[in-house]
């Protein structure tokens, strides 16, 4: 039996997909908030539910968020609304 299953720790989803091979979201993956985010909570991507952090404010249940990376203890999320924001680099 292992340790996990003694102590019964479940690991991240982000850490569990990666090691089990399988799909894990990509940046610019949709998906909503499940849980209140200030700034950490967990989101739906893929019919999939992920721990998550939010880049910056905070994001009620319901709310679309988009992935904008991979932390090391869940996705890190921000609403697709503060991307159209984001200033622009320009390539001059």
């Amino acid at each position: 039996m292992l340790m996990s299953e003694i102590l019964n720790v479940k690991k991240n989803p982000v850490e569990e997909a990666t090691a089990l091979n399988e799909k894990k979201p990509t940046i610019g993956a949709r998906g909503r908030a499940i849980t209140p985010m200030m700034p950490s909570g967990k989101v739906l991507v893929d019919d999939i539910e992920y721990s998550a952090s939010f880049k910056s404010g905070f994001a009620d249940p319901g709310d679309e968020v988009v992935v904008v990376g991979l932390g090391a203890f869940g996705l890190i999320v921000d609403k697709p609304d503060s991307l159209a924001q984001a200033p622009q680099n320009d390539p001059q």
